[in-house]
């Protein structure tokens, strides 16, 4: 509807009738650096098209997350698009099964519990992590990038373009983390997503992320989440 959202300058971008689409004209007035939630695959590739028309860039102007992780769909969209993971074949397995008992008469069943999601498959449209001060993005992309390797606080300093004491400055300002902190934190996604993802033992699990071994990774993710690597995982096994 032509009233239903605000004018936009970025409106002129496009023709007529795609200025007076609502999902069109709702994409136009949104702020810089909006996250926005799909609430499935088909709806955030559709998203990613109004997205598309009025030129803005993913993830640098507006993030797009999509639910379900339909790899076809997530792959073929015009900027590669993150999607929630979800235990699909599993409750499919449980709903049948439920489908089954009810059919043979069973009275009462134990419906299936709800099943969490197995985690954010990460793509283009939301890789990028938007901070205000150049230095400290240099900083983190270098950390993203390098983190899985020996990574000294002075190295990642240097590649920033500043000293470590400045650097360390910056990091509690924009973040409020030492550098150590979020390069544990980057750490520790990485090992989630391989807990939830693979069946590596913690060695290996913390070899491949940087954590060394599979101690340090039990000590470190029991300190941080409150619980121990294998605990998160079975949370995502059958």
């Amino acid at each position: 509807e032509q009233g239903k959202y605000p004018a936009s300058p970025l409106l002129k971008r496009v023709s007529k009738d795609l200025a007076g689409f609502a999902p069109v004209r709702w994409v136009a007035q949104l702020p810089p650096q909006t996250g926005i939630l799909a609430s499935d695959d088909i709806r955030g590739s559709f998203m990613s098209n109004c997205i598309a028309h009025l030129e803005l860039r993913m993830p640098e102007d507006l993030g797009l997350l999509g639910v379900g992780n339909d790899s076809i769909r997530c792959e073929t969209t015009l900027v590669p698009m993150s999607s929630i993971d979800l235990p699909a074949q599993e409750v499919g397995y449980e709903a049948a099964r439920s489908l089954e008992l009810i059919l043979r008469g069973r009275k009462r069943i134990r419906f299936p519990q709800f099943r969490p999601p197995t985690g954010v498959i990460e793509r283009q449209s939301t890789d990028l992590l938007k901070v205000e001060h150049p230095n400290v993005a240099k900083a983190l992309a270098f950390m993203q990038a390098e983190g899985r390797h020996k990574l000294p606080a002075e190295t990642i300093a240097r590649t920033a373009g500043m000293s470590l004491r400045s650097l360390e400055r910056a990091f509690q300002k924009v973040l409020g983390r030492t550098i150590q902190q979020e390069l544990i934190r980057i750490r520790l996604e990485w090992a989630k997503r391989d807990l939830r993802a693979t069946d590596h033992n913690l060695d290996q699990v913390g070899a491949e992320c940087g954590l060394n071994s599979g101690v340090y990774l039990s000590q470190l993710f029991k300190k941080v989440e409150g619980i121990s690597p294998g605990e998160y995982r079975r949370q995502f096994q059958h």
